[in-house]
């Protein structure tokens, strides 16, 4: 089984902070020194009192994409433990966690029974709800499957909440795509049905 870390994850997500912050406190400094009467020339003043907005408004937005994408790997992170815990119990091995694949990133969780494989794909989403990040998510797997030359693949909401019907037998979202949701006793249900 191979596994890369979330600690590839981490020093992105860091940057992402320092800049965010960074932004945050040259907008409030410049700001500051604008607000006390420091003056500058011409067009340069005002060229600094547009900054000062712009950077505090781009270096909240950074910490906040930051903090979501930390949320998301703690999530995925604790959703993959719960798996390989619980996939075995069902006659289903995980053959890989966070596996790299050239040109689409990385598949979650590669399953499998026999020569059979399934990709997993994680996702923080509270609800399944026909946005745009589900219809990306759905063209992700679609990517995944054919570089594991699988015949259908799995998207796992492992944080949204569903009526005993979706949790016992997943949404169809294509003909080749099932979205599971909840524990990882329902992904090995519905994952046991599709190996």
């Amino acid at each position: 089984m191979t596994h890369t870390s979330a600690r590839a994850v981490v020093p992105a997500i860091a940057k992402e902070v320092f800049a965010g912050l960074v932004l945050i406190a040259s907008g409030m400094a410049v700001g500051y020194l604008t607000l006390a009467g420091a003056r500058l020339p011409g067009a340069l003043e005002w060229a600094v009192i547009g900054y000062v907005p712009v950077a505090l408004v781009v270096g909240i937005r950074m910490l906040h994409n930051a903090r979501a994408r930390l949320h998301g790997r703690s999530m995925e992170d604790r959703a993959t433990q719960e798996a390989v815990r619980v996939l075995p119990r069902w006659g289903i091995q995980v053959l890989a966690r966070g596996m790299p694949v050239a040109g689409i990133g990385d598949i979650d969780l590669v399953a499998g029974r026999g020569q059979r494989r399934l990709p997993i794909e994680i996702k923080s989403f509270h609800a399944w709800d026909g946005a745009e990040r589900c219809a990306h998510a759905v063209v992700q797997v679609h990517r995944q499957m054919a570089s594991l030359h699988s015949g259908h693949g799995i998207v796992w909401l492992p944080e949204a909440g569903a009526g005993w019907w979706r949790r016992w037998f997943g949404l169809r979202v294509a003909s080749d795509i099932t979205v599971a949701f909840g524990s990882a006793r329902n992904l090995a249900r519905i994952a046991r049905r599709r190996l």
